[in-house]
């Protein structure tokens, strides 16, 4: 298992900035180039079946492979996609590594111009960091009322409920579902707060 020790202390080029594929694997190799140091090390991580959300220019391919720089740093590339994981999965950081996504469907989001710290001279130190905000059907920072909430707008009961209840965020939360599914989430004040029901159609507020 890769796991960084998160001692005190990127990726390389690519359009893609946001995207959705299946994590097929990773590898870990010896870094090169003329600026590696002995004992660095790359991480390489395939995809496939990949659904481009945003590029720089266009990707036609359904395959990617992108290349982080591991590192035990805190304030490093490398710790920030490992603290993304553990956010998406609802765990804390010391029980989580890159091995919990493999094989899973993952949404990967870059981040340009990251600003990682600022030393004793006043001198920004920025770069490219990757974040993983989708596993497994786990979208971070979104609760499952609040996503069914979004998913009403536009939709009447029937509609929303066949989308709602397949949904794999608002699946993590089995009472929600049945609450769906037997009309009781349609009383909830917080949707009669957030929405005015015209001709059958759930419409936000103004």
């Amino acid at each position: 298992m890769l796991k960084s020790k998160r001692e005190v202390g990127g990726a390389y080029n690519t359009p893609l900035k946001k995207f959705r594929a299946h994590f097929d694997k990773y590898d870990v190799r010896k870094r090169g180039g003329q600026f590696a140091k002995e004992g660095q090390q790359d991480v390489l991580l395939s995809f496939s079946k990949l659904t481009v959300l945003d590029s720089d220019s266009a990707y036609p391919y359904e395959v990617a492979q992108l290349i982080l720089k591991f590192s035990d740093s805190l304030n490093s590339g490398w710790t920030i996609f490992e603290d993304s994981i553990a956010t998406v999965l609802e765990k804390k950081v010391e029980d989580v590594a890159i091995d919990d996504i493999v094989g899973m469907e993952i949404t990967m989001e870059r981040e340009d111009n990251h600003l990682f710290f600022t030393d004793k001279a006043g001198k920004d130190s920025i770069g490219t960091v990757w974040r993983v905000t989708e596993a497994g059907g786990k979208i971070a920072g979104v609760k499952p009322f609040d996503r069914a909430l979004e998913l009403l707008a536009g939709k009447g009961k029937g509609e929303f409920t066949g989308e709602a209840v397949a949904d794999p965020v608002i699946q993590r939360d089995g009472l929600l579902v049945n609450s769906i599914l037997g009309g009781s989430f349609f009383e909830d004040e917080r949707v009669k707060d957030a929405y005015d029901v015209v001709e059958d159609i759930y419409t936000k507020k103004a």
